[in-house]
């Protein structure tokens, strides 16, 4: 007669379900079976109503060769296991049940401590890894965190506040010595912010324009150190000799 899947998948859970009960018909086979290759027996005629083989004397043997096999100390413990009182069994049962539910939460416990652990130290890294996320932007940026600055505060150098430049007459320059000024001289509007790279105790004059072109009349294109003379009224160039 053929099986169903669903039939197989019901007789292979009875077989999984019989394996881990251990109860008395599981037993019976198992004994059945060990006759049956032990003393090359075909298994139908074991323990069957027409097998040649009785119940009781395959259990007799199985019995048998089991305590011969064991030492004194296990002899014994079969022998109190044996004779136990029915009250005593159920108490024993329990006491299984109640260390097998033990076990399961104590695992249960070491399962969520090592997740927790796990979590832990995942936001541990996680935090490493944007702390040094942080330092490489500020060290790209120029200004790498120092001291006590806490990770992640806005970097850079404050800049000093622009120097205010008032135009007015520029002090007299000695001869023979450049301006030092003149290359921060710009054009900018009465009262205008200015921001120059000059010392702060440094004071930025302007000239203004009438002084510039009376200061640019007076002084030599070929040469910066001699002022340039007046022409006199008639004067004329030397001629050059032939």
């Amino acid at each position: 007669m053929p099986i169903s899947s669903q039939d197989m998948l019901a007789l292979r859970l009875n077989a999984m379900h019989a394996v881990l009960a251990e109860d008395a018909d599981y037993t019976l086979r198992f004994i059945c079976r060990w006759y049956s290759e032990r003393y090359n027996t075909p298994l139908h005629l074991v323990a069957t109503p027409e097998g040649v083989v009785d119940l009781e004397e395959v259990l007799q043997t199985f019995y048998e060769t089991r305590y011969a096999q064991m030492t004194d100390p296990e002899k014994e413990k079969e022998i109190a296991l044996l004779l136990r009182t029915p009250e005593e069994e159920r108490a024993e049962a329990r006491k299984a049940d109640q260390d097998e539910a033990e076990n399961w939460g104590f695992a249960k416990m070491i399962e969520r401590q090592a997740h927790a652990k796990k979590a832990k130290e995942a936001k541990a890294e996680a935090k490493r890894l944007e702390e040094l996320k942080l330092k490489q932007q500020a060290k790209i940026a120029g200004d790498a965190p120092q001291g006590d600055r806490p990770v992640g505060a806005p970097v850079g150098r404050p800049q000093p506040p622009p120097v205010q430049a008032p135009r007015g007459p520029r002090p007299p320059q000695a001869q023979g010595q450049g301006n030092a000024l003149d290359a921060a001289t710009v054009d900018v509007k009465k009262g205008s912010m200015v921001n120059t790279t000059l010392p702060e105790d440094v004071k930025v004059v302007f000239m203004t324009d009438e002084e510039m072109a009376k200061d640019a009349a007076c002084m030599d294109p070929f040469s910066v150190e001699r002022p340039k003379q007046p022409r006199k009224k008639g004067w004329k160039p030397p001629q050059s000799k032939k």
